[in-house]
């Protein structure tokens, strides 16, 4: 699961903030909701986020991104979200990006318990 906040901490609204994140490729079912405080978003979505939103001064957005890591995937899982500003608006600090390394799970063995023969 990954939140991906957008904020306009600025006194300027901002008309077209575009916000992407494209899902990495081990990653599937991936769906997502966003909420706004002081702006809009769509409600819901599947796979990769790219939506244009306007944040007006002082409002958000967040983006919950949820998907199934591939039983196969190894090494590390890279996803990066970004904000991209329409010129002149916005501040820098306009991606994240997130690296987490991909364990393999533990199998476990349940043995029935000895009847002493």
């Amino acid at each position: 699961t990954y939140s991906i906040t957008a904020s306009n901490t600025s006194g300027v609204s901002v008309a077209s903030a575009t916000i992407t994140d494209t899902v990495p490729v081990s990653l599937s079912g991936v769906t997502w909701t966003c909420s706004g405080s002081g702006a809009t978003c769509p409600a819901s979505g599947s796979g990769s986020i790219n939506q244009t939103i306007a944040l007006p001064a002082g409002s958000s957005v967040t983006f919950i991104l949820k998907g199934t890591l591939s039983a196969a995937a190894t090494g590390s899982l890279v996803n990066t979200a970004t904000v991209t500003k329409p010129t002149g608006d916005l501040t820098n600090n306009n991606s994240a990006t997130d690296t987490d390394t991909i364990t393999a799970p533990v199998a476990t063995t349940t043995l029935p318990p000895s009847d002493g023969t």
